[in-house]
């Protein structure tokens, strides 16, 4: 199953993928809410909602391409993912990143992949400039709430590392 990319003002509907039929979705995240039979309400902007208009400026990454497999797991991954991605945007294209055929999608692959884009790109322009396509909503809801973790880790990296010290131990990032 995957997310759009067909809008129909504030819906998008989710299809079926492989051979598995539209069904019902029902998840909620700080950015959106998907609720609706066989469709996704969005209540909030974000790399997952509205499509990049595809011109001559846009390229589509395949993630499964760049890393020349279909598990989507190991953090080194990602980073290539990342790589190619911010390339893209630094040559002033827009990208639209493909999750087609990608299994396992971990939040440690995510993390690295496009969340580590907001440490290099503001987040308005990966807002204007990215997109994800052909997730699974499960998938989905597990990148916004990476990049929401990314983005709030970015504002207070201290923070942060005093709770995982005060969690793991003062060993955890020696």
């Amino acid at each position: 199953m995957r997310i759009g990319p067909e809008p129909l003002g504030r819906l998008w509907f989710v299809e079926g993928r492989g051979d598995r039929p539209k069904e019902k979705i029902k998840h909620r995240t700080s950015k959106f809410v998907l609720a609706s039979r066989n469709a996704v309400t969005i209540t909030e902007m974000n790399i997952l909602t509205t499509p990049t208009p595809t011109t001559s400026e846009t390229v589509t990454i395949a993630v499964t391409e760049i890393m020349g497999h279909n598990l989507c797991i190991a953090n080194v991954d990602g980073q290539k993912v990342c790589e190619a991605i911010a390339g893209a945007l630094r040559s002033g294209k827009r990208v639209i990143v493909s999750f087609k055929d990608g299994e396992d999608i971990t939040s440690a692959f995510l993390a690295d992949a496009i969340g580590h884009l907001y440490a290099l790109f503001p987040e308005d322009f990966l807002e204007a400039n990215l997109r994800a396509i052909d997730m699974e909503p499960d998938d989905a809801a597990d990148l916004l709430d990476t990049i929401e973790d990314v983005k709030e880790y970015l504002q207070d990296p201290k923070a942060w590392e005093a709770a995982a010290r005060a969690t793991f131990g003062d060993d955890y990032y020696e």
